[in-house]
């Protein structure tokens, strides 16, 4: 029985990739909820062996149970660590966090790159997106489904209002929106607003959808909640289809978090996707002005990788922070 890939999450929930049988089992108690494409169920915690697989950094042990029934699953559980709910900063994480070993990067990027030529159908939140190629695709690995599953859980923290940047096939907002929250999202690609638009059409969700460098096209307007799921490597764009994936020294992530001040409305809040692929100085310069918490994270037990959702509160609404 082998787990090939684990993603450990830093906070409540824990996230982990099966292939064919595997097992798994938190450090404290935990409650499992399992989905794949033949289904989905319930375990038991107390139907698993006592197995365990320490993580990285101590921050919790992932071990498991049997699923032959369910190959390929895509596990969910619930951490009960008191340790795992002690959140951390950025700013505060050592060195090992930001040790990221992939030997096939190179083939793997490549295929990634590929895949996002081609045209995708996917199921979100039992909704339903359509991407034409040189859009951000959410995949089953995607950070758009990581940045959902991290800002449903801070849903309760924050207001109605939510403004989300860089909102490719639309299908965080979409799914906020479908929720009842009042969504309006940004793109500075023509393509992903149609894809966007059409999205949004396609299962019935009112959102309004823009055509915008950062904030450019909602000048004078102010939001609860303003969220960027930001490219994460830190590469310069060599080919027009990286723009999805690249953020050569952190630049992007600088300007928009200089700007993004002028648009919360009192006691509002920015979020934001970050990872250990990231350029790590320029982003803890870009972060320094505000408070900053990590919300949700997971870790990818097989590349060392580590993506962060963090909440960020400027120390003035209403005023840019100039970097």
């Amino acid at each position: 029985m082998t787990v090939l890939s684990i993603m450990e999450v830093y906070g409540e929930r824990i996230n982990v990739i099966f292939h064919g049988k595997g097992f798994i089992r938190a450090k404290e108690k935990v409650h499992f909820h399992w989905s794949s494409a033949s289904g989905q169920g319930q375990v038991s915690p107390e139907s698993l062996p006592p197995h365990r697989l320490k993580g990285p950094t101590g921050c919790g042990a992932i071990a498991t149970g049997v699923l032959a029934s369910c190959p390929n699953a895509y596990l969910h559980a619930q951490w009960c660590s008191k340790k795992g709910r002690n959140m951390k900063k950025i700013s505060e994480l050592d060195d090992s966090y930001w040790t990221y070993e992939n030997a096939d990067f190179e083939t793997a990027y490549a295929g990634f790159l590929e895949e996002h030529k081609k045209v995708g159908i996917y199921e979100v939140a039992g909704l339903k997106f359509f991407c034409p190629s040189g859009v951000y695709q959410p995949h089953e690995f995607s950070t758009t489904r990581f940045a959902l599953r991290g800002l449903h859980k801070e849903r309760n923290k924050f207001g109605n209002k939510l403004l989300e940047l860089g909102a490719g096939s639309g299908a965080i907002g979409i799914c906020l929106a479908s929720t009842g929250m009042e969504v309006t999202l940004l793109d500075v690609d023509p393509v992903a607003v149609e894809c966007s638009k059409n999205n949004a059409a396609v299962n019935n969700i009112q959102v309004n959808v823009l055509q915008s460098d950062l904030f450019a096209a909602i000048q004078g307007q102010k939001y609860d909640v303003i969220f960027f799921n930001i490219p994460l490597l830190d590469k310069s764009i060599e080919d027009p289809l990286e723009i999805i994936s690249c953020d050569e020294g952190g630049q992007l992530l600088s300007r928009f978090l200089s700007e993004a001040p002028n648009h919360l409305l009192p006691n509002g809040q920015v979020y934001v996707s970050v990872g250990n692929i990231s350029n790590k100085e320029a982003l803890l310069r870009a972060i320094a002005d505000y408070d900053e918490h990590i919300v949700y994270a997971e870790f990818y037990g097989g590349t060392g990788g580590w993506r962060w959702l963090i909440s960020l509160t400027p120390p003035h609404s209403g005023t840019a922070l100039i970097s």
